[in-house]
């Protein structure tokens, strides 16, 4: 049947897979150790300075705050707080040892998947925000209140955390001959239910919010392109154009590849573990 044709596929990829790539480990040990140690700094310095001037700026500069302005400052709050996680994941990587303990693993990846999740919806609320304005342009609209961009950005983030808290008993260091590490959700606990989780967090978490945001930005780029058949001067309207199909684009090219192979390595680990043993 269907089920046995899938395992017999599943079985022959993971052969191929160790057959093909017999030094892995060390592909990934070294990746891990100069590649993403090196990454992350670059990222956390950069980062780290961006967004501290964004956050200040927000505070300290802003007077008049409006939804938009809630959105975007909660989208600043949770990368730097996620930037904050990554000197321990720098040190970790170039020493190829985890040393911060149980709960530090645990809340770097909460933090981690949660800068992931709330940035994928704040975006959405941002576009959504967008849209209404050019409809509304005086945010007569209740979802242009400021009020209620504070309550919906205070749901995000509780409703995130609800989302990954079946992940966070899942997540403990490893011990190895080599050393400590710290596995993410995608190489910790059994597949078969990581594999269940992982398609509805992929769901809720990423693909809807996906559509939400371009759907607005397709309704954006229709109405900038009804504008521009109204008025003569179309340039000023095709850098908010270009400006949209980047913002898609981009995470659309960056989250898809992550949760693509999240999903497809729990569809191949349990035939890849039937491999191991009867080896």
């Amino acid at each position: 049947n269907s089920a046995e044709v899938l395992n017999d596929y599943n079985m022959q990829a993971a052969t191929e897979w160790n057959s093909t790539c017999r030094n892995w480990e060390e592909a990934q040990s070294a990746l891990q150790k100069y590649y993403l140690s090196i990454f992350y700094g670059i990222e956390f310095c950069v980062g780290t300075l961006g967004n501290i001037a964004v956050v200040f700026g927000y505070l300290f500069c802003l007077k008049n705050w409006n939804s938009s302005n809630v959105y975007l400052f909660n989208l600043s709050i949770s990368d730097l707080v996620f930037l904050c996680t990554l000197p321990s994941l720098m040190r970790s990587y170039a020493i190829q040892n985890w040393v911060y303990g149980d709960v530090f693993c645990v809340v770097n990846r909460y933090v981690l998947h949660a800068n992931l999740y709330t940035s994928m919806l704040f975006l959405t609320f941002i576009s959504i925000d967008r849209y209404m304005l050019m409809k509304y342009p005086f945010r007569e609209h209740l979802l242009q209140k400021k009020e209620f961009a504070i309550l919906i950005s205070l749901a995000i983030w509780v409703l995130v955390t609800l989302e990954l808290l079946p992940m966070l008993p899942l997540i403990h260091p490893i011990k190895t001959e080599q050393g400590t590490y710290c596995p993410d959700f995608a190489s910790s606990g059994d597949p078969q239910y990581n594999l269940i989780y992982s398609l509805c967090l992929t769901l809720s978490g990423f693909l809807i919010p996906l559509f939400v945001m371009c759907f607005f930005y397709y309704k954006i780029a229709i109405f900038l392109k009804q504008r521009s058949r109204q008025f003569t001067t179309a340039l000023p309207l095709e850098k908010p154009l270009l400006l949209i199909i980047m913002a898609v684009v981009i995470f659309s090219v960056l989250f898809t590849p992550y949760h693509v192979m999240r999903n497809v390595k729990d569809c191949f680990a349990p035939a890849q573990l039937e491999v191991q043993q009867m080896h």
